[in-house]
């Protein structure tokens, strides 16, 4: 079994991997935009994902990923926001926060769930900042496991 400064250098690992991940698909983003350059991406979402995971990463909170109704879309559309501490969401389309009632607006549907945790392993395990797949949250709880 892992010694506890095993186990600690081990998560920094993860967390130094998920920062090293995240900064270089925002200079990938960044690059998109300022050069109207389509550049492969690996979702196709826009980057509610990343920026919903930036936030969990740097403030806390639960990552979640569903749906929601769109107006400019005129139906559903996968997306990525935060539930909070205080149980407010903030919404990384809009970067601001609501209210639970406000956000029952869009009338999302939940698929998925994660902490800050288990948003680190998915990363590193996955090397994208979601949506994730069945088999890529088994890897991810498989890697955990490994840690003990």
């Amino acid at each position: 079994m892992m010694q506890l400064a095993e186990k600690l250098s081990f998560v920094r690992f993860y967390r130094r991997m998920f920062e090293i991940l995240a900064s270089a698909f925002k200079g990938l983003m960044s690059k998109r935009r300022s050069r109207s350059v389509i550049i492969p991406m690996p979702d196709s979402h826009g980057t509610c994902y990343l920026d919903a995971s930036e936030y969990v990463r740097i403030h806390g909170g639960i990552l979640v990923h569903g749906t929601i109704f769109s107006l400019r879309e005129r139906g559903r559309i996968d997306h990525a926001w935060v539930e909070k501490k205080d149980g407010r969401i903030w919404n990384p389309s809009s970067r601001s926060t609501c209210s639970q009632e406000q956000w029952a607006i869009v009338q999302p549907q939940v698929e998925a769930k994660c902490t800050k945790d288990e948003l680190t392993r998915l990363v590193v395990t996955s090397l994208h900042t979601g949506p994730w797949t069945q088999e890529e949250r088994q890897k991810a709880q498989r890697a955990q496991k490994k840690l003990g």
